[in-house]
């Protein structure tokens, strides 16, 4: 008899074999005041009964093994095989297909479009993803935030992303694509603007609340959960940020923000200064996303060097390839091979306003009244700890609590596994 480890190998090998096909996602629209002007009933017997029926056929085994050792070793090793998105067929960019095959028995999967704004305060509809569990009650809603995605095929309205294993855990995991991915595609995606970003996923937490009453998810909006890694660190404690600013009819109980480019003008010194990067592609899309989200229209003739300025249109701004494809086209991680020597001139104009604009995004000096769990490997070859160090210095600073597991986790994907592991069995 084929022990379970054996038989989730095999499981595995065979679905990530599967040749990928095109999706034709439904998206269900929460600008329909449809969901507002008819929640269901507060109590609904025959679902309590199905829901019960249902826990009581199934023996648990998926969920259980979200919980072994298996799971997590296996997720390792994806991320050798592809260590710019978690779960992904490199191949056939075919990601988290095997994650979505899973769980497709627990977890349902909502691709959403509601209304938000761009950096410039336009109205613009957007698109993002709403994970459910189907078969155990709610314990609260977690804000999920993704990491830095090249193409629409990684959007989680478009695939099943990691963070969508929370729902298993009883949560109502919600994702927004960010402005610049799935139906908003036609605009640059503005990479590391902390007030968009954080703006288009609270939108959809708004959005939300009514379809999950209609959907009769009746869930506390007092004890938000908030988590994200690399951007989606950032983007996290920007999220925080917001709702202490503005929406004070929502109260974050958690927050997990793992290995995020905090301080973005850190991030590009640092890469300027060692010349080199694990994720070229990030350094044009940080260009293009300041020079749109700040309004700065850069020259990007002066800088961007060849082959990137002929290409970065393609590769970057159609959203046509994943994170990989687009790092494999640039090839060299050489800065000095990317940009001339005014991009890397902080003194020139108007590289200058660059560098004010990467500081307008600096998330250091944010003071959050909840207690942060902040995660970062020391050997991060990716996201500079630089960051991390940045950021527990100024809170420690000012006597501001927080945690911080800072140590030898390995390289960025890597520790990525150890971050989402601990939150999934530690602290949800």
């Amino acid at each position: 008899m084929i022990n379970n480890m054996k038989r989730y190998v095999i499981i595995l090998m065979a679905l990530l074999c599967i040749e990928s096909q095109a999706q034709n996602v439904a998206y269900v629209d929460l600008n329909n005041p449809y969901f507002r002007e008819n929640p269901a009933p507060i109590t609904t017997p025959k679902r309590d009964f199905f829901s019960n029926l249902a826990a009581s056929v199934r023996e648990n085994t998926i969920e259980h093994w979200f919980e072994s050792e298996e799971f997590w070793s296996m997720s390792r090793k994806m991320v050798v095989t592809n260590p710019y998105s978690l779960w992904a067929n490199a191949e056939n960019n075919t990601t988290h297909k095997t994650l979505k095959m899973l769980t497709s028995s627990i977890v349902e999967e909502v691709p959403v479009i509601y209304t938000s704004v761009t950096p410039l305060g336009e109205e613009v509809n957007v698109s993002g993803k709403i994970f459910l569990p189907k078969h155990k009650s709610i314990k609260g809603i977690i804000i999920a935030s993704h990491y830095t995605i090249g193409g629409n095929s990684e959007a989680p309205s478009e695939t099943f992303s990691f963070e969508g294993i929370f729902a298993t855990k009883g949560y109502v995991v919600l994702m927004a694509d960010y402005l610049g991915y799935g139906i908003s595609a036609q605009y640059p995606h503005p990479y590391l603007n902390a007030n968009n970003t954080a703006q288009v996923s609270v939108d959809l937490l708004e959005a939300a609340l009514p379809y999950l009453q209609h959907r009769g998810f009746y869930s506390s909006t007092s004890n938000l959960i908030l988590l994200g890694y690399s951007q989606g660190g950032a983007a996290t404690i920007a999220i925080e940020q917001l709702i202490e600013k503005s929406y004070p009819q929502y109260r974050v109980q958690q927050v997990f923000a793992g290995a995020g480019p905090y301080n973005p003008a850190a991030t590009y010194d640092y890469s300027i200064k060692k010349n080199t990067t694990q994720i070229p592609c990030a350094v044009p899309m940080l260009i293009l996303g300041m020079s749109y989200s700040e309004q700065l229209n850069l020259p990007l003739e002066n800088y961007f060097l060849e082959p990137l300025y002929g290409n970065y249109q393609g590769w970057i701004l159609s959203k046509n390839y994943s994170l990989l494809q687009i790092n494999q086209y640039m090839a060299n991680s050489d800065i000095s091979d990317l940009l001339t020597p005014l991009a890397l001139d902080k003194t020139a104009s108007p590289t200058n306003l660059f560098y004010e604009a990467l500081s307008h995004n600096d998330l250091t000096s944010f003071e959050p009244k909840v207690e942060v769990y902040f995660f970062h490997s020391k050997e991060d070859n990716m996201v500079p700890f630089i960051n991390s160090q940045l950021m527990c210095d100024s809170l420690t600073m000012k006597n501001i609590p927080a945690k911080y597991i800072f140590g030898s986790f390995g390289g960025h994907m890597n520790a990525a596994i150890d971050f989402f592991k601990q939150i999934y069995s530690c602290y949800l």
